[in-house]
């Protein structure tokens, strides 16, 4: 008699090992790909997109793969900050401050152009490498542009 295991596809726990190495094998040729300074497809990309199987573990990884091996261990700080909050005009149907939300968000009027300009101080002080402020509504407001000619 054998005492090797029967590797078989009705051998469910072999059957499993073949799932999951199928199932990484994407993740792995995702970095490989980008490793090797190859874009990666349409197809792959609409996979990321769209493909509710896809864990995401295992595809955090394959990216951290690809920015450990041009980054290191560096970051960079980017803040986003809201210049007001709520009450924006426009639905974009994804945003928090869309006037269709029903997101529970502290709602709250224009920062003040000091404010504004402080806050921007205060990030860049503590090191952040780009600050954003986002605005509810279609055109920047004069409170934009005091701001960004601050700088």
């Amino acid at each position: 008699m054998s005492t090797k295991p029967n590797r078989t596809v009705d051998n469910y726990p072999f059957f499993c090992d073949i799932l999951l190495y199928m199932d990484r094998f994407f993740y792995t040729e995702l970095a490989r790909k980008s490793l090797d300074g190859q874009e990666l497809d349409n197809a792959a990309c609409a996979r990321i997109l769209s493909d509710a199987s896809l864990e995401i573990l295992p595809l955090l990884d394959a990216a951290y793969q690809v920015r450990k091996t041009y980054f290191g261990q560096e970051v960079r700080v980017h803040i986003l900050n809201n210049a007001q909050n709520g009450s924006c005009p426009e639905d974009c149907h994804y945003c928090a401050q869309a006037k269709s939300s029903k997101a529970d968000i502290e709602e709250y009027g224009m920062k003040s152009d000091d404010e504004m300009l402080q806050e921007a101080r205060t990030a860049y002080s503590k090191g952040a490498s780009c600050y954003c402020m986002v605005f509810a509504g279609r055109a920047a407001s004069h409170h934009a542009l005091i701001v960004l000619n601050a700088f």
